[in-house]
């Protein structure tokens, strides 16, 4: 195997132990950008020198003393929409290009606590918002999306130029990219991880999110920052959990709800594979029951329509006003939309929000986890980044959901199942997730 084909469990364990240095697989992974970048473009800002230097420092570091850092030599890509010290955080706008961040996110700042060395900064879609497309190429096919908003950050770990990449979800744009790019996506339980220091889609709905290439690697960057940030008010105070332990244990076989509305509004293709690997779970051991959600699902959409439009169009109230020709078409298009949706609207979604919380709590938590395709369709052109819907539920209420591969459809796309959990109940979602890991097996790489 070779040094950028490694995954973050099996790079830091190879690092820990000093079979590897931080320094030759930094190389390897800035070789293997140089080799696949002009095809894919998943780069905003690549911090060659930054992440040699990081890397030195490390490997002299380990002269004292054998290395304890959770995350020890991990190269790893962030979304640029997050805060990094030194490099600009674009959010695909460019007024924002040249200026320098000062300080990390708190979710970055967690990452370099644990050891963990900065790549760069991933191609975003404008703001983390909507369907305006990029740069960046599907690396399974580079006529197609990597889909949004987290685009570079799904396609740099499904192309092999970095084990792990930190991404944000307001509605799918972390599990999508990670579906449509044939790689481990996780979105933990709203306050779960620091939202301090990066550039807002909404004020109730944004999550940090991460995309690895394995349930073990998710469960690594989870334990390296699920930890309490006071700087941010949504954060939540957390007893310490070992989810690393919880990917490894050999659980029974799961109690899955698979969600009968997910099904039933996939294209053909993507609802006949996702049958297909629901019942090679059952084939394995896991007791699956049909289930339909509570509430209708359209209903769900619109008030996860009404939150973002309202809560962005707020955010971005005065600048669109200076800056208005800067905007992408759909950007400027939905913070217009949302200028007009009235205050008594808002209320009563978020109304409403509050009430259908409590009913999907109690479906949740009558299985281990829900299942259901991730999304809709196989990766559509590059005009657009996909449709988010069938996240975007599970992001207004908050619950922790990861993406895992499953297949490659007869035209060589990835396939994926979504598992929901209940809130901060990641611990149960990462052994569910490894179980049905191991029963799908692994996706070759794209390129």
């Amino acid at each position: 195997m070779t040094l950028w084909d490694l995954t973050a469990t099996a790079a830091v364990r190879a690092m820990r132990s000093g079979e590897l240095s931080p320094v030759e697989l930094v190389r390897a992974l800035l070789d293997r950008i140089d080799a696949t970048e002009p095809r894919v473009q998943a780069w905003e800002t690549l911090d060659a020198e930054g992440a040699l230097a990081a890397a030195r420092s490390l490997e002299a570091a380990r002269r004292d003393r054998a290395p304890q850092d959770l995350l020890f030599g991990l190269p790893i890509g962030i979304k640029d929409v997050f805060h990094v010290r030194g490099l600009p955080t674009t959010a695909n706008f460019d007024p924002y290009r040249e200026t320098v961040a000062t300080e990390d996110a708190g979710v970055v700042q967690h990452l370099r606590e644990a050891g963990a060395i900065i790549l760069g900064k991933t191609v975003t879609v404008q703001f983390a918002w909507r369907r305006d497309p990029v740069k960046t190429r599907n690396p399974w096919d580079l006529e197609r999306t990597p889909g949004g908003s987290s685009s570079g950050s799904g396609a740099a770990v499904a192309a092999r130029q970095v084990p792990a990449a930190i991404a944000n979800q307001a509605g799918g744009s972390a599990l999508r990219p990670g579906a449509y790019c044939g790689v481990v996506a996780l979105k933990p339980t709203f306050g779960r991880l620091s939202r301090y220091g990066g550039v807002p889609v909404t004020w109730t709905l944004d999550q940090p999110a991460m995309i690895v290439r394995t349930v073990a690697d998710a469960a690594l960057l989870l334990q390296a920052t699920a930890r309490h940030d006071r700087r941010d008010p949504f954060s939540f105070a957390q007893s310490a959990e070992d989810f690393v332990a919880a990917a490894r244990e050999r659980a029974d076989p799961p109690r899955l709800g698979v969600v009968r509305a997910l099904l039933d509004r996939a294209d053909p293709p993507v609802r006949q594979a996702a049958e297909a690997a629901i019942e090679k779970l059952a084939a394995a051991g896991a007791e699956v029951t049909e289930v339909r959600l509570p509430v209708s699902m359209d209903l769900l959409l619109a008030i996860h329509y009404i939150v973002i439009s309202s809560e962005g169009a707020a955010v971005h109230a005065e600048q669109v006003v200076r800056l208005a020709e800067h905007y992408g078409p759909t950007v400027r298009a939905y913070i217009e939309a949302g200028h007009l949706l009235p205050a008594a609207l808002y209320m009563h979604a978020m109304r409403l929000r509050r009430r259908y919380r409590a009913q999907l709590i109690e479906l949740v938590e009558r299985f281990d986890a829900l299942v259901g395709p991730t999304v809709a369709n196989l990766p559509p052109d590059p005009s657009t980044t996909g449709d988010a819907s069938f996240q975007s539920i599970w992001t207004l209420f908050g619950f922790p959901n990861i993406s895992l591969p499953t297949a490659l459809s007869p035209e060589g796309l990835p396939h994926a199942l979504q598992l929901i959990g209940c809130h901060f109940g990641e611990r149960a979602l990462l052994r569910n997730a490894a179980w049905s890991e191991r029963v799908f097996g692994a996706l070759p790489a794209p390129l």
